[in-house]
């Protein structure tokens, strides 16, 4: 299990952030050589587009989604399911982290910031 905390550097709406995440943790476990994933989210948007059972209607989300897809795409396994969010609380205690702290804070939790979109505009 990889723990993260991340701070986005743009205006993002809880899906945006949900998928910049999704996009940001897959790219980490990549640089770390990780060829199987397996991601757990409370998101039933996010997991239903990427399992390809809701359709992306937004463009800004169906960019999204197709960046997800190409990062699948470089895997030998992926695996995406939705867990209750009351389970959850450990990645919102991280994501409320992530939003409140500033920058220059030290922490054991591997916390990076995201400037821009991981989409084009």
């Amino acid at each position: 299990m990889i723990e993260q905390s991340l701070k986005l550097g743009f205006r993002a709406t809880n899906n945006d952030a949900e998928y910049e995440a999704l996009i940001h943790g897959i790219k980490l476990l990549k640089e770390m050589g990780a060829e199987r994933v397996l991601v757990q989210s409370d998101s039933q948007l996010i997991v239903q587009q990427a399992k390809g059972d809701f359709e992306a209607k937004e463009l800004k989300m169906a960019r999204y989604l197709s960046e997800v897809k190409k990062l699948i795409a470089t895997l030998d396994y992926f695996q995406i399911s939705q867990i209750p969010r009351e389970t959850n609380m450990h990645a919102d205690a991280l994501a409320g982290l992530g939003s409140s702290s500033p920058l220059h804070i030290t922490r054991t939790i591997p916390f990076d910031f995201i400037p821009e979109p991981s989409i084009s505009a």
